[in-house]
């Protein structure tokens, strides 16, 4: 088609064009879903909380999750499923497993085989680190080695190191006696009576990117050039220079004719769909809407693309600030909090003692107080190198005061619950889990808070966290009846309303 050009009454130049390029598809977005965790969760339905930063493949970089677990990728490290290099923008993806329930719900078996003995694992840090790339999981090259810093709040020397195998659904130990590289400001310490899980690692939802990047204008398509006053424009375009506007190949309205028709008003509308824009025109006695996309050709092609790239930088900066204003208002407010709790507690401990100080006696006293609970209460980090991501835990064999008891399952009206395929107990004082039959014998602690819960013919029964006093518990027959609630309704699929389903 040869080109023709229509002067408008509003000095609106529109110019018709077809011409032939090497077509290109539009680059947006067309993200799939990440790849499916490798743990079967107990619960698939289940948001588990997960925090994912980037980096740049090439240079690699240093990552510092919010719950404290650090992790260094070297630099042109990652491949993809073929062992071909990665470049570009990749997503590393660390899910936190805090205490007992977090690894009940992840699926995660916290048993050990050794020399023909099946043991308890305690835990005292254990994460799951993984990469992405365009929603496909990403690995470590063959020979290359990332560090990994688990976190925990355990000064012992005695915790091992073990790597997850969710194929065997078994631990390898790795290292023995891992010990603490540094310990971490209490700052870091949480309170989950008060600060639920969302709001640890969820950070304010920022919004997408939603400006396109330029495409290249196609020679068999009719492209439009018109000058449209700047408030009558979508407001993302006026950042470009130049724009033409291309029919799509579904648009229905556009006839030859209408370059004949003298145009007095022009108008680009967004649509809901991204990059797609409706170029309206309107004479004294016509008017009409084209369905269009933006497109620029040669040095004006170059030229909006380098625009786009800065505007994207601009943008991710700005969440970044975003995120990093967020970490650090969080971290003044478990700083407060912190404190705050333990002041509190002091304080009441002073009141109580016989002695009674003047003012300044006590607030030595307190201050003195303070410096030995932060000891208990400060966050450590336990630093290794590997080979590759996965799911890594420091643990030691349970060994604490426990005993072993014949449960007796029942529901509040005292009828016994149906043959249990399997319940999962969750020791929280010692941050222990094991999963027994449900005609099992179970071990719990002698003091310290657990829980049970089970899943049963898709129905949800739990027992709250309670304390083995806090049973009828017959120490001459070990029995022990433990009264299950069952869940009416769907079973919860946040997080932080399930932990505060069953009071923990």
């Amino acid at each position: 088609m040869s080109i023709r050009s229509l002067l408008l009454s509003l000095s609106l130049l529109l110019t018709y064009t077809a011409c032939q390029s090497d077509p290109q598809k539009s680059v947006e977005d067309k993200t799939k879903p990440e790849a499916s965790p490798r743990l079967e969760a107990l619960l698939p339905d289940l948001n588990f909380p997960a925090e994912r930063q980037s980096l740049d493949a090439k240079t690699g970089g240093s990552i510092n999750f919010a719950l404290g677990t650090v992790v260094r990728i070297p630099a042109n490290s990652l491949v993809d499923k073929n062992g071909e290099a990665i470049s570009g923008q990749v997503f590393i993806r660390c899910k936190q497993y805090v205490d007992a329930l977090d690894f009940a719900l992840a699926g995660i078996d916290m048993s050990y085989d050794s020399a023909g003995s099946t043991y308890s694992l305690q835990s005292d840090g254990m994460a799951e680190i993984r990469a992405f790339q365009n929603g496909q999981e990403i690995y470590l090259r063959e020979g290359a080695q990332m560090e990994i810093e688990l976190a925990g709040s355990s000064l012992d020397p005695d915790y091992n190191l073990y790597r997850y195998d969710s194929l065997s659904q078994d631990w390898t130990i790795l290292k023995t006696n891992l010990a603490v590289k540094e310990i971490l400001d209490s700052t870091l310490a949480t309170n989950t009576d008060s600060i639920g899980a969302s709001e640890l690692i969820g950070w304010p939802a920022s919004e997408p990117f939603e400006l396109a990047p330029p495409i290249k204008a196609r020679k068999e398509a009719i492209q439009i050039a018109v000058e449209v006053p700047e408030d009558r424009e979508a407001p993302e375009l006026r950042i470009f220079k130049n724009t033409q506007f291309e029919l799509l190949d579904s648009d229905t309205a556009y006839r030859e004719e209408h370059m004949s028709i003298a145009w007095d008003w022009a108008e680009v509308k967004s649509t809901a769909q991204k990059g797609i824009y409706n170029l309206n025109f309107r004479s004294q006695n016509f008017e009409v809407s084209y369905q269009v996309r933006p497109v620029y050709e040669g040095q004006d092609y170059n030229e909006a693309l380098a625009t786009y790239e800065q505007e994207k930088r601009k943008f991710e900066q700005e969440k970044r600030r975003e995120i990093a204003a967020a970490q650090q208002a969080l971290a003044e407010k478990r700083r407060i909090q912190s404190f705050n709790n333990r002041r509190d507690r002091i304080a009441q401990s002073i009141k109580n003692e016989q002695e009674q100080r003047d003012m300044s006696k006590q607030l030595e006293a307190l201050e003195k107080r303070m410096t030995v609970d932060r000891m208990k209460t400060d966050l450590v980090r336990r630093s290794f190198t590997t080979n590759g991501f996965g799911t890594f835990n420091c643990d030691r064999l349970w060994e604490e005061p426990r005993v072993t008891v014949k449960p007796q399952y029942v529901i509040a009206s005292g009828e016994a619950l149906p043959n249990l395929t399997k319940v999962d107990v969750c020791v929280f004082s010692d941050n222990v889990k094991t999963t027994i039959p449900g005609n099992g014998f179970m071990i719990l602690p002698k003091n310290g808070d657990f829980a049970a819960f089970a899943v049963h013919m898709d129905e949800f029964y739990f027992s709250p966290k309670k304390q083995l006093a806090d049973y009828d518990f017959t120490t001459n027959s070990q029995n022990l009846k433990i009264v299950m609630q069952k869940l009416e309704g769907e079973i919860p699929s946040n997080y932080d309303e399930l932990r505060g389903l069953l009071k923990i």
